[in-house]
């Protein structure tokens, strides 16, 4: 009998926790070493969407840190990709690398296939980082890097599939990037750049802004907008009172390498891009697990608009996407396209696909924990929500390798919105002495290996603060 008894004492210590030994009280010792775990389940099993697909208790591990806790919750319904959109960030460490030092830069990773003029038989692949773009008082951009340089070696050493990560997006020291530009079959070298050491450096938002003047006289207006984040809201409305005072016929909004960020931002766009008069009407609408059993609205909001800004008046909206299109991007295509309807065309490739939301939570008595996980399905006021393989384009065009600056007719995809302005289809001819891009060349000539845009995709959620 007494060997059962403690047979029982033992199941209680191991089951529940040490919450009960033999009628001790140890609920204290249990709760100080378990920590924010309990906490992390109770806001997951209320809030979570995907609240039904979370583990029984008797399967998961209490005692494990609240990121393996954490990630032992989710649903397989709550990743793209192999990466999960539902995140828990430490503040202690969050504040320290959220921030890491780089040369200031976004590329892409191509395998391209070059060949001797007039000899295929010649043909060999080179590996190269393309420059998207640089980002203002960074190394990339005192360095002179512009716009579609292809960097083929660093000190030295060529750049490969295996090492690209080791010579940009970790590395720590200065460098002397060998460069080249493309020329229609093949790479030419056009001289070595030093570049100062890797350095924290600001993400700007709106990053450039334009207004391309049409042969006829009427204008386009132009944003390069790469992330949604509040902070830059200021500057955003500063955007758009700056290409309202040209009162352009067409805007452009190019959202290639916007990984999305905040539903407020998101909101606020979409209100400026939308006229006056439809303040108050629905942009998108959240829906909540069925625990909640909630709608929460998002409507067009000039309060938004912080006393300035501007209600832009337009006859077509054009918006450049592509695969690094994600999230709050594609909430304002959503929520806009019910009201725009052909004045809307998104033109290049299928967008990301992330049609949910995050919200943060955070306790008193865990305050070095963030919690973000998904809540809430998005849904513009038309009802739809179902673009999990992306939204498609109204006119495709892969982006090329032949990158003009951004803003400019020189840009492939700039210009084919500028021709689709003028009711002309972009020529299909190779580029002649003006260097003009023409259909053929927005067509890769290689293999896209990686996008260092990418990176920030599971930190670039829809949010819900």
């Amino acid at each position: 009998m007494k060997r059962f008894t403690l047979y029982i004492c033992l199941l209680l210590l191991m089951g529940a926790g040490m919450l009960a030994s033999c009628g001790e009280d140890r609920s204290a010792e249990y709760y100080s070493r378990v920590g924010a775990t309990p906490w992390i389940h109770e806001v997951m099993v209320e809030n979570y969407l995907y609240y039904s697909d979370i583990p029984a208790e008797t399967r998961l591990n209490f005692f494990n840190t609240p990121p393996r806790f954490f990630a032992s919750l989710l649903s397989r319904k709550d990743a793209k990709n192999g990466t999960y959109y539902s995140h828990i960030d430490s503040l202690g460490i969050r504040r320290a690398t959220s921030l890491t030092p780089s040369y200031g830069f976004q590329f892409y990773i191509y395998t391209l296939t070059t060949e001797a003029e007039g000899d295929a038989s010649t043909s060999q692949e080179t590996v190269a980082a393309q420059v998207l773009y640089t980002q203002p008082q960074s190394p990339a951009s005192e360095a002179g890097l512009r716009r579609g340089d292809f960097i083929v070696a660093v000190n030295g050493t060529a750049v490969t599939a295996d090492n690209y990560e080791a010579l940009f997006v970790d590395a720590t020291q200065e460098a002397t990037f060998t460069l080249a530009r493309w020329a229609g079959n093949g790479l030419v070298l056009t001289g070595d750049v030093n570049i100062a050491a890797p350095r924290i450096v600001d993400e700007a938002s709106v990053h450039t802004v334009s207004v391309i003047e049409l042969p006829d006289g009427r204008r386009a207006g132009y944003l390069l907008y790469n992330a949604f984040e509040t902070e830059d809201d200021s500057k955003l409305i500063q955007a758009f009172e700056q290409l309202n005072s040209y009162q352009p016929q067409f805007m452009i909004l190019d959202l290639r390498y916007n990984p999305g960020g905040a539903l407020n931002s998101a909101q606020l766009m979409a209100t400026m891009l939308m006229p006056a008069e439809s303040d108050g009407e629905e942009f998108i609408h959240l829906v909540y697990n069925d625990k909640k059993n909630t709608l929460t609205p998002y409507n067009f909001d000039s309060e938004l608009m912080q006393g300035g800004g501007a209600h832009l008046s337009y006859e077509k909206l054009y918006v450049l996407t592509g695969t690094n299109t994600a999230s709050a991007s594609e909430a304002v295509i959503n929520g806009l396209r019910p009201y725009l309807g052909e004045r809307l065309v998104q033109m290049g490739t299928d967008t990301f696909g992330k049609n949910v939301a995050q919200s943060r939570f955070t306790s008193t008595d865990y305050p070095e924990w963030e919690l973000w996980p998904t809540v809430a399905y998005v849904y513009n006021s038309a009802n739809f929500t179902d673009y999990t393989s992306g939204l498609t384009p109204d006119i495709e065009l892969e982006e090329g390798i032949d990158l003009g600056e951004a803003g400019t007719a020189q840009d492939g995809m700039v210009l084919a919105a500028l021709y689709n302005m003028m009711g002309q289809t972009i020529p299909d001819t190779e580029g002649d002495a003006t260097d003009t891009p023409t259909r053929s060349s927005l067509r890769t000539a290689g293999h896209r290996l990686y996008s260092s845009v990418s990176r920030k995709t599971p930190e670039c959620s829809i949010q819900l603060h």
